[in-house]
């Protein structure tokens, strides 16, 4: 914090990592800042030429700035553990960001804007990604067995993908879309359609693969453009509607959790 309201931009030099950590402090103007207070951080760029370099948060805090990188797919940011982060600002408007990163148990990244990213990486079980305030431009990496949640009306430009089986959640509060594949490699561990919106569709536009996909609301839709593969079966939780393109299959069992649903 700046200690007088106003916000400063960052650049952040080649090879270097800034660190935004859960200290307290005493602002250049007198008083105290909390800890976690990041209110005078403005717009961050990553990178000052050819090269790249990184943003390490490991504390609760809010960014109301945009993030870049001045070379399209060079800048990452790390996000920590018992971390939970809000990008209100754009990411990769200018440039896209190279990677977000979640590494620990408790990282939690909330993106409260539009975020063009060359991959966004969950990389701990007890790790949350939230698609909440724009659509994502990007591929999103399981490495673990984390969370992904889409906000409704909210669209991935990109591909769901994991580095070994049955690994990653991918859950839809209400309509969206995702471009690309889902479980590019390997099947993701689930699937969850939740809309609760009459008018509420999924669209998935490429092939699907997951352990279980379910569609846990009465009025929750999800169409399938390509082929679809669920071991664990595609099951209604409720009464629901799934529909396959023509000439598309699905591979695994079509049943219901509760009696007459689907």
């Amino acid at each position: 914090s700046t200690g007088n309201g106003q916000q400063m931009d960052i650049i952040v030099n080649d090879g270097i990592t800034l660190t935004l950590a859960n200290n307290a402090g005493v602002a250049q103007g007198g008083g105290a800042i909390a800890a976690g207070s990041f209110d005078g951080v403005g717009d961050v760029t990553l990178g000052s030429g050819a090269g790249g370099s990184s943003l390490t948060i490991n504390s609760n805090s809010t960014l109301t700035g945009t993030i870049n990188s001045d070379v399209a797919d060079d800048g990452v940011v790390n996000i920590g553990a018992n971390s939970a982060v809000v990008f209100n600002g754009i990411i990769g408007g200018g440039q896209d960001l190279g990677e977000l990163n979640l590494t620990g148990n408790g990282s939690v990244a909330t993106l409260g804007a539009a975020a063009t990213i060359g991959t966004v990486t969950v990389a701990n079980a007890g790790a949350t990604a939230n698609i909440n305030g724009g659509n994502l431009t990007g591929n999103v990496s399981f490495t673990a067995d984390g969370t992904v949640n889409v906000a409704d009306n909210k669209t991935v430009t990109g591909k769901f993908d994991n580095n070994g089986a049955n690994v990653g959640v991918l859950n839809f509060a209400g309509r969206g879309a995702v471009t690309a594949k889902v479980g590019h490699t390997d099947a993701l561990k689930e699937v969850n359609i939740n809309g609760t919106t009459a008018a509420g569709v999924v669209d998935f536009q490429d092939e699907v693969k997951a352990q279980k996909i379910t569609v846990n609301h009465a009025l929750a839709k999800v169409t399938f453009a390509e082929d679809v593969t669920a071991a664990n079966g595609l099951q209604f939780s409720a009464d629901g509607q799934a529909t396959v393109a023509a000439g598309k299959k699905i591979t695994g069992d079509v049943k219901n959790t509760v009696a007459e649903a689907g």
